[in-house]
């Protein structure tokens, strides 16, 4: 996050300069590990990973098919999966939380005002910084007999 310039730890390599740290992690799958605050000791790794699994990845492909943003077909396979709750703030990496969204929609989500969530169901809520709300629910593989 940039918040120290003390060295890091790369596992079977040794200490590390910030700044080369900074630089490994940008490209890096984070796991977060809890410590004990008194020893230092890992006491927790449970926190799944910020990149999605490889099926994972391939089940939001597969639904979503194309950036979820109504008006935006952009083939999902050329979009970023999304965490729609931010996986710093909590939000899982699974598929409940991925969703599709080309580099112009990931990035606006971000700023500020917009609020993206995800029903149980798999239908993205998008609310703008004018308070209208957008729904995009994921077109279904086969039609129902």
């Amino acid at each position: 996050t940039g918040l120290r310039n003390e060295p890091a730890e790369l596992a079977g390599h040794g200490p590390i300069p910030a700044q080369l740290a900074r630089e490994i992690a940008a490209n890096a799958t984070i796991r977060r590990v809890i410590t004990d605050p008194m020893t230092g000791a890992p006491i927790d790794v449970r926190r799944h990973r910020y990149r999605p699994s490889a099926a994972t990845k391939e089940l939001v492909q597969v639904r979503d098919r194309e950036c979820r943003v109504p008006g935006c077909h952009r083939p999902v396979q050329a979009c970023d999966l999304d965490h729609v709750e931010p996986w710093a703030q909590g939000g899982g990496t699974h598929s409940t939380n991925l969703c599709g969204l080309c580099r112009r929609d990931h990035r606006l989500k971000d700023e500020p005002g917009w609020h993206h969530r995800m029903t149980e169901t798999g239908v993205l809520e998008i609310t703008t910084p004018a308070g209208r709300t957008y729904r995009s629910e994921p077109e279904p593989l086969t039609t129902a007999a």
